[in-house]
């Protein structure tokens, strides 16, 4: 038997987890909070050589025994676009993004000359690191998604890029154009677009890590505590779309 993991609250994570170790709800917060991770590996650090995570994850196997199959995974992916954009398309990679970005970025401004700026800059090249980097590099395509909604909302502490503030490759053409324009436009662009997230279901990256990082997520709601680091896991889509039929839901988040 199969099961998936989707960690948009903590009623689905416990739901799903439950599920895939064949334990009740209860049981599994039991065991989660019966377990203090920061004692252990303050106590024994030299004696453990293994993550936390992977430590958690051999304890709730050694308590249940072997989970289902993981077949499927709920993913979100965090962007900041155009309030009219439902990926009617699906979500696609840099590749067949990146015209449509240019596009978006072109109609924005109402002053002439940043407008004509943008279109040199799309022409003759950025010069940002970054931009050049991921600019036909199927390597850095993407598309990507996190895997705990959560941890969408607090990128800082968990050292991640706040992409709901704006996505890395808009904020690579604004510094391009700072660097060659000595002026910044990027929150001209950042007041035109909005927070969304666009919440899909892949069979794609499906490993241990997936219920090593869902666990660790429901380690800590058992605790009343934020995402720690070890709740990050992402999804990377290595330069294939993801499809329409695959996308659950997109939502705007309200600033």
């Amino acid at each position: 038997m199969r099961f998936e993991i989707d960690c948009e609250s903590k009623e689905h994570v416990f739901q799903s987890l439950s599920n895939g170790f064949s334990c009740s709800i209860d049981d599994l917060e039991n065991i989660l909070l019966d377990i203090d991770i920061e004692k252990i590996y303050a106590d024994n650090w030299e004696n453990i050589d293994i993550p936390s995570d992977q430590y958690l994850y051999q304890y709730t196997v050694n308590t249940f025994g072997n989970h289902k199959t993981l077949g499927k995974v709920n993913w979100f992916h965090l962007t900041r676009t155009t309030k009219q954009n439902e990926f009617k398309d699906g979500i696609l990679p840099l590749g067949e993004s990146l015209q449509s970005i240019w596009t978006t970025l072109i109609d924005i401004p109402t002053d002439a000359e940043i407008i004509n700026n943008l279109k040199l800059l799309k022409e003759n090249g950025v010069p940002n690191y970054h931009y050049n980097l991921k600019h036909n590099n199927r390597f850095h395509s993407g598309p990507y998604a996190v895997l705990v909604k959560d941890t969408a909302f607090t990128p800082e502490s968990l050292c991640q890029h706040d992409y709901l503030g704006m996505p890395e490759i808009i904020e690579d053409i604004c510094d391009g154009y700072n660097i060659k324009y000595g002026e910044s436009i990027i929150e001209i662009i950042k007041s035109f677009l909005v927070p969304k997230i666009v919440k899909f279901q892949s069979s794609m990256c499906v490993d241990t890590g997936c219920i090593e990082a869902a666990l660790f997520y429901a380690y800590e709601l058992a605790r009343g505590n934020p995402p720690s680091r070890n709740c990050v896991t992402c999804f990377d889509g290595k330069n294939a779309k993801i499809n329409p039929e695959s996308i659950i839901y997109v939502t705007t988040i309200e600033n």
